[in-house]
């Protein structure tokens, strides 16, 4: 672990501060979050010749909504679809594909038509469309 007071291991209250000051001349201290050094403790650091530096301190944290909403389009094909510049409305892929398969009569699996060959999709294509001649 790195000395207290250093910026690896900064000052988090007036007890740290206390136990460098004893030891410590010349020097700089450094502190982390919001307190107030106490008055015996800003004596001794004058007489020590020793500054305190504040760290700046910012926290990263994820929103717990976008974080819910993640998890939901990686178990399900949803997306966002932005209405105007602050609305966003999720929408079902999947649902959509289906609706479309049913009302066009189109096959929308292109897992299963990317393994065809180009002779069975010109066949399927035939019987399909140009319909079967029997000669």
């Amino acid at each position: 672990m790195k000395k207290l007071g250093t910026m690896e291991n900064p000052c988090r209250n007036n007890e740290d501060i206390s136990k460098i000051i004893k030891s410590m001349a010349n020097c700089n201290i450094y502190t982390i979050k919001t307190f107030t050094i106490s008055d015996k403790n800003i004596e001794l650091a004058k007489v020590k010749n020793i500054r305190f530096v504040g760290l700046a301190v910012a926290y990263f944290k994820t929103p717990t909504v976008s974080k819910a909403m993640a998890d939901a389009t990686r178990k399900e094909n949803i997306s966002l679809i932005s209405i105007d510049k602050n609305t966003k409305i999720p929408i079902n892929l999947d649902e959509i594909a289906k609706q479309i398969a049913s009302q066009f009569n189109v096959n929308t699996n292109l897992d299963q038509a990317l393994n065809k060959t180009a002779t069975q999709l010109q066949q399927e294509y035939n019987s399909k469309y140009l319909g079967r001649w029997i000669l």
